[in-house]
């Protein structure tokens, strides 16, 4: 099974899985599309700490755990550039963030044109757009921040955010980071850092900022 969901990237399958790789990923998508809108319509969101600018873009970044959370902050995504792991499985993503206004989706990670990707990303930054991360992500290790986020903030000059987001009520999915999927009703709490740019020789630090930032902890 393992070897079969690395084979293929969503952008390259076979002809003859084009059409269940859309059923596939437009029935799942527009679910979870659906699902993120019901709990953003109906869930208190409460921000606290640094007010972001509504001209600015930014990094965002939080701990893969809170993915589902942050998808239910807003309806709509705001000028955003979507960085997402290209193998065929992820394509309810895709299809999830074209539904919420993604404006790119760019292909790519470690060992699957990620430099090509992550230079993409870059131009459409310093273009204006914002974009996130999960740190931790995809694979873990849990809340142990890789150096992704750091290059692109960088080498764009965007700043990294770091947020808590917290569910009051969520159902835990299984897997190693444990997702938790908020509930409709909800009041979702929203801890904003400072932003901050990384320098290219304190990287060690910056990570250890943006660590406690994600936890909520940090400035």
């Amino acid at each position: 099974m393992t070897e079969f969901k690395s084979r293929y990237r969503v952008d390259e399958v076979p002809w003859y899985w084009w059409l269940p790789l859309q059923v596939y990923g437009w029935s799942i998508g527009a679910l979870v599309f659906l699902y993120s809108a019901l709990v953003s319509a109906t869930s208190r969101i409460s921000y606290s700490g640094y007010a972001l600018e509504p001209d600015n873009n930014y990094i965002y970044c939080f701990w893969h755990q809170q993915v589902f959370a942050f998808n239910c902050l807003t309806p709509r995504y705001q000028r955003l550039s979507f960085f997402v792991h290209p193998l065929w499985y992820m394509k309810p993503t895709h299809v999830c963030a074209w539904l919420k206004g993604a404006r790119h989706t760019v292909l790519g990670s470690s060992g699957n044109r990620g430099r090509e990707a992550a230079q993409r990303l870059v131009n459409y930054l310093k273009e204006g757009d914002s974009t996130f991360f999960t740190p931790d992500g995809p694979y873990g290790p849990l809340r142990s921040v890789q150096k992704g986020a750091l290059h692109i903030s960088e080498q764009s000059g965007v700043p990294l955010v770091g947020i808590n987001i917290r569910p009051t009520h969520f159902f835990s999915l299984n897997g190693w980071d444990r997702k938790q999927l908020p509930l409709p009703f909800s009041t979702i709490i929203v801890e904003v850092a400072i932003p901050f740019v990384p320098e290219l020789e304190n990287f060690d630090d910056a990570a250890e900022r943006l660590a406690g930032a994600m936890d909520g902890s940090g400035d």
